[in-house]
């Protein structure tokens, strides 16, 4: 990014005709954009991921983290797959754009992680159960039965 901005400063100073000047403007405006995009997103992807791995530590099962991380989670993949993919096209050094791009995968393979597992643990909506009891005339009796969670 930095790069794309020196170069853009440079284009606009060596040519400073006005839709020059317009074009250098608008370069400057995207990255800024897509760097508080991609900061906004790391901030969320943290966030969340601590919410829900503190929910899964304590025995919490909260939805609402586990949905909100899946979210978060499929925009830094997508900013983290952005990255790399520019990273590898056009920019000759991979440092720096590569490592953006590694580190929203990184959180978004987190986000996806944490929440899964604490789904697994989450004692499902209908499980099945064996019965068995005594009727009223004395007589053993055995069967399945189906428990709703939750009543």
């Amino acid at each position: 990014m930095a790069r794309l901005a020196a170069i853009a400063l440079v284009v606009g100073v060596t040519a400073p005709s006005a839709a020059h000047a317009s074009h250098v403007e608008t370069i400057l405006a995207i990255e800024t954009a897509s760097v508080a995009l991609s900061a906004t997103s790391a901030i969320a992807a943290i966030i969340t991921g601590l919410g829900s791995s503190r929910a899964v530590a304590a025995g919490q099962l909260r939805h609402t983290w586990f949905i909100a991380a899946y979210i978060v989670s499929g925009v830094n993949l997508a900013l983290g797959v952005a990255s790399i993919a520019l990273a590898v096209e056009y920019v000759p050094q991979l440092d720096p754009l590569f490592a953006v791009g590694a580190a929203h995968a990184l959180l978004a393979g987190w986000n996806v992680v944490v929440p899964s597992v604490g789904f697994a643990l989450g004692e499902a909506a209908v499980t099945p159960v064996a019965l068995q009891g005594i009727d009223a005339a004395g007589r053993r009796w055995v069967g399945a039965g189906v428990r709703l969670a939750g009543f």
